[in-house]
């Protein structure tokens, strides 16, 4: 069985995120929107507000294991976060009253990133009414070759873990 994608993604096509009537997945994609929009426009207080403020525990055990976490004010600086990005394909899987997940496409539009797509998902909880993210995950795909690495994220900003030739590292600090 494959699990190439069966439809092309057309890059050109605006997002159809928003078109379910449940109230629930449209509070979810607006949530979405605005972990991008803090993400792109670099807007650290927004970005404050959409994460909750416990760690998650898959960015604590790379930075336990010697990686090194990026903060979110180095992570939104000018040259250094995705502006432009391009969103695509989001969607949305409730698992339970307080838990939820949103899944979505990330297209860089940054000329030294030409062609590439990311696949993103997002963990989100609720909490005093209102969604908030505990964890961002995003993995580089293409057809023609296997994920390099993967970027976490919680409230403290972004690890890196990448595949190099015979060992697996975090964010460049070990090995």
């Amino acid at each position: 069985q494959s699990l190439r994608p069966l439809e092309l993604l057309d890059l050109e096509e605006e997002s159809t995120a928003g078109s379910s009537s449940n109230p629930v997945i449209q509070e979810l994609l607006r949530a979405q929107a605005r972990f991008y929009e803090a993400l792109t426009l670099g807007n650290r207080e927004l970005m404050k507000e959409v994460f909750v403020d416990s760690p998650s525990a898959l960015v604590t055990e790379v930075i336990d294991a010697g990686g090194r976490v990026d903060n979110w004010e180095m992570c939104l600086e000018e040259d250094a976060r995705p502006s432009g990005m391009l969103v695509r394909n989001e969607d949305v899987f409730v698992a339970s009253s307080n838990e939820a997940y949103t899944t979505c496409i990330e297209i860089p539009t940054k000329i030294e990133f030409e062609g590439a797509t990311l696949l993103a998902v997002q963990k989100w909880t609720l909490v005093d009414e209102e969604w908030k993210l505990a964890l961002h995950q995003t993995i580089p795909w293409s057809v023609e070759s296997r994920a390099g690495g993967t970027l976490r994220c919680d409230s403290r900003g972004c690890v890196a873990l990448t595949r190099s030739q015979g060992r697996r590292t975090f964010g460049g600090m070990i090995g």
